[in-house]
């Protein structure tokens, strides 16, 4: 079994440290969340920030929601719970269709997908099995979320080569990890004290009113069966007023106990420690439900700028060449991004020259009038075509380090652009894409010719962004 760290205080700028192994840099990680950290979905949103870390910090990351009865992790990052984990293991869909990049950070999300009538059974399938030693062996950092009571937990936690413990403080944290031989890396919780953690009310009543307690004590003495009934009695009976004496000593020692507790009390309340009306301190920020302060989470950005779903197809070329040499003869149009876009039909591989993006199909037919009024061309033979799909290469706030790479992508045969993306925060970042493409099939050409030039790291995904 193995060793079980202390448990600590989340902090969403210091994610547990995973060793580091260069014969093998990739990693299984089982983020198991107990039922009370799973409340308010602090639960998620704390994953979602190790995901977020370890992507930061050079990792390549892939986060999937294993919580197949129930997922919830989806809803953190502002998506749909579209084809994921069940699809992948019973329907045969693609990695690299159900991994979607996210925008906190550059990593990658699976969700649970279609609901499974047996999750465990989906967890303990060979596919996943294989699926999971797959990314390991790349060297990604496969982030699996589970919680402690959901079905399949016990077999991940036999996969995994780490585990991270989210639980508060009062749980039993032995009993949610299923005695994992895996290094647990770290036991976290929430900051705050939750309704659920508090004694009950009236068990307070005394420490918060000591008069009324002594007042209680007496009741009970008055009513209480003796303990040794026998001899009490006679002591009692034999002198009624020389048996006072200690009863009123014992009183009065209990009294001075209970007001010693009560002005322990008072001034915890004084220092904020403990929350009186009319002795704490008052608080900076607006009062929470039921007095309670909720554990700090990161307000994580999310992409604003819309896909851009459509292009225009000038031609389509055996010869990459031609091509390149009728993408030369309109590339000087300021707004338009040409690209040459290679797929394979049957056997033969075209080359399409494409001109873009655009939002919808009615900006695509005003970008081609456009491109044909400018040029003199014949428009006759050009398609709009829905191409909302391009391989993601590169991510980078610096607009010189992204137009840096383009080249060095373009001397290695990559139909590499540029498109900037904007983020809630008012922030900008700029991506490097390649191609553009309806689905997978169509993209598969250019999938093998990235792996081919060692960018095994391309991924299909959405094609969000505007021209810089």
């Amino acid at each position: 079994m193995a060793e079980l760290p202390e448990w600590s205080v989340f902090d969403a700028n210091a994610a547990p440290v995973l060793p580091e192994h260069a014969d093998r840099p990739g990693r299984l990680v089982v983020v198991v969340a107990t039922t009370k950290a799973q409340e308010d979905s602090w639960a998620i949103n704390a994953t979602v920030d190790i995901a977020k870390s370890w992507s930061e910090a050079g990792r390549r990351v892939v986060l999937a929601d294993t919580v197949l009865g129930a997922p919830t992790l989806h809803e953190c990052l502002q998506t749909d719970n579209t084809e994921g984990v069940t699809d992948t293991v019973l329907f045969g869909s693609s990695v690299r269709h159900v991994a979607k990049q996210t925008d906190l950070g550059g990593f990658f999300f699976i969700t649970a997908g279609t609901a499974a009538a047996d999750p465990a059974a989906v967890l303990a399938s060979e596919r996943w099995a294989r699926l999971s030693r797959g990314f390991v062996e790349a060297g990604v950092t496969l982030v699996t979320y589970i919680g402690s009571k959901s079905d399949g937990k016990s077999v991940l936690l036999d996969m995994a080569t780490d585990v991270v413990l989210l639980v508060r403080s009062t749980e039993d944290a032995w009993s949610a990890l299923d005695g994992t031989p895996a290094p647990i890396r770290a036991v976290m919780g929430p900051a705050a004290t939750t309704s659920s953690d508090m004694p009950p009310l009236d068990d307070m009543a005394g420490a918060l009113d000591p008069l009324e307690a002594v007042e209680e004590e007496e009741v009970d003495d008055d009513f209480a069966e003796p303990v040794h009934p026998a001899p009490e009695a006679t002591i009692i009976g034999a002198s009624r007023a020389g048996g006072a004496p200690a009863a009123h000593g014992s009183r009065r020692s209990a009294l001075l106990v209970l007001i010693l507790l009560s002005l322990g009390i008072v001034g915890a309340a004084s220092l904020g420690w403990v929350q009186i009306p009319g002795i704490s301190p008052e608080r900076t920020s607006p009062p929470v439900e039921q007095g309670l302060t909720p554990a700090p989470r990161s307000t994580l950005p999310t992409v604003t700028t819309t896909t851009l779903a459509y292009s225009v197809a000038i031609g389509s070329f055996q010869d990459p060449d031609v091509a390149a040499t009728r993408a030369a003869a309109i590339s000087g149009m300021p707004g338009i991004v040409l690209s040459v876009v290679p797929v394979m039909i049957d056997g033969t591989v075209f080359y399409r020259l494409l001109a873009g993006p655009a939002v919808d199909s009615a900006s695509a037919e005003e970008l081609a009038d456009r491109i044909a009024a400018e040029t003199g061309a014949d428009r006759t033979g050009w398609l709009v075509r829905e191409t909302p799909l391009a391989f993601l290469l590169e991510q980078t706030a610096d607009i010189g380090s992204a137009t840096a790479r383009i080249d060095e992508l373009r001397g290695l045969d990559v139909p590499a652009y540029l498109l900037a993306v904007d983020f809630s925060d008012g922030g900008t970042a700029y991506r490097v894409y390649a191609g553009a493409y309806a689905d997978e099939r169509e993209a598969s050409y250019l999938l093998t010719h990235l792996e081919t030039q060692g960018l095994d790291n391309a991924t299909l995904s959405p094609r969000r962004g505007r021209l810089p």
